[in-house]
């Protein structure tokens, strides 16, 4: 197989993370085949990076959302890979050339993630892919965890952190790319889960390092932030599980906000930096605001569901499987960071 492989970073008001980010994709030991920057609309000036250095550059007028964006650059790219690499993301030197070998010595391999570490605490992991809650909501494995040598010998993850990620450019495009609904968060699991329903496979590759500030331009614990991942999590629930899974799913909801809310009390986790960020009631709003327009988009998805499941069809009790392999601690989704 060809091992071409283009990087596409959606940028939007990225401050000087851009240049670093496009400066360790230009320092790779294995060079990418081309470099894409696809800009939503930035006013922060962060955008003359990408065109200082003499790289692919597409200028939206508007932020239209990561997905939306990455999916543009998807279509501009001319390799048989495609790494989508967030602007506050850095690549370790050899990070391609480590990451492009799963495709050629495992199976059907249709995306792959590597070991993502904190860029202000590079001894602490950031993540190694992602698991799964019942309830559709997302996790990062191994977040906080310092054993890095223990975490190499980790298996696959569900699926990987669009954070810094490679698909094979013939899953994506069959996959038709990111949902665009979605905006951003989440977008990565809905295609992960969907690329495994279409029988590609995740590989898990600890020697492509890269170093990651998480949420740097969304804002770590923004509103926006929590809105669209409570939102995204129902439309990924609603697309991709099986239908028992779905309507049984409140349970398992209703058991992690008890869990956010003994976090919240306690002042531990994510649920209370978001407090201490907007305020419980503003919060609230917020989760209320997200359930209104999931519940609003639900018919559209529930057609997208259909017609994925009608081309794609899955055995549920393989579904179930994965979600009792790549299961999410529910304590560590309510209590971690």
């Amino acid at each position: 197989m060809k091992r071409s492989c283009s990087a596409i970073v959606v940028n939007w008001n990225s401050g000087h993370d851009l240049a670093d980010c496009l400066d360790s994709l230009l320092a790779q030991n294995r060079p990418f085949d081309e470099i894409i920057v696809v800009d939503n609309g930035s006013t922060d000036g962060s955008d003359r990076a990408a065109m200082e250095k003499g790289i692919s550059f597409y200028k939206l007028q508007h932020n239209q959302g990561f997905a939306s964006a990455a999916n543009l650059g998807a279509t501009k790219a001319e390799s048989a890979f495609l790494a989508f690499i967030n602007p506050d993301v850095v690549l370790d030197p050899y990070w391609l050339e480590h990451m492009l070998d799963p495709f050629d010595k495992f199976g059907k391999i249709g995306q792959a993630g590597g070991k993502v570490l904190f860029e202000d605490a590079p001894y602490k992991v950031e993540n190694t892919g992602h698991l799964m809650f019942f309830d559709g909501l997302n996790r990062a494995r191994s977040r906080g965890r310092r054993d890095l040598n223990v975490i190499d010998e980790l298996g696959p993850p569900f699926f990987p952190s669009g954070c810094a990620a490679v698909y094979l450019k013939k899953a994506f495009d069959a996959a038709n790319g990111f949902c665009e609904e979605m905006f951003a968060f989440g977008e990565d699991a809905d295609l992960g889960i969907r690329l495994r329903m279409m029988g590609y496979d995740c590989a898990y590759v600890p020697k492509a390092i890269s170093r990651h500030k998480l949420s740097n331009s969304a804002g770590r614990w923004s509103e926006n932030k929590a809105y669209l991942v409570e939102r995204n999590r129902i439309w990924v629930l609603t697309r991709t599980f099986p239908l028992a899974a779905f309507i049984f799913s409140p349970t398992f909801t209703t058991f992690r906000h008890i869990l956010q809310l003994i976090a919240i009390l306690k002042g531990r986790g994510a649920p209370a930096r978001f407090v201490d960020s907007s305020g419980a009631y503003e919060l609230a709003k917020t989760a209320l605001r997200a359930y209104r327009d999931a519940l609003a988009g639900l018919p559209g998805q529930i057609v997208k569901r259909r017609e994925f499941r009608r081309s794609r069809p899955w055995p549920d009790l393989e579904f179930y499987r994965w979600l009792i392999q790549y299961r999410a601690d529910p304590v560590d989704l309510a209590m971690g960071e």
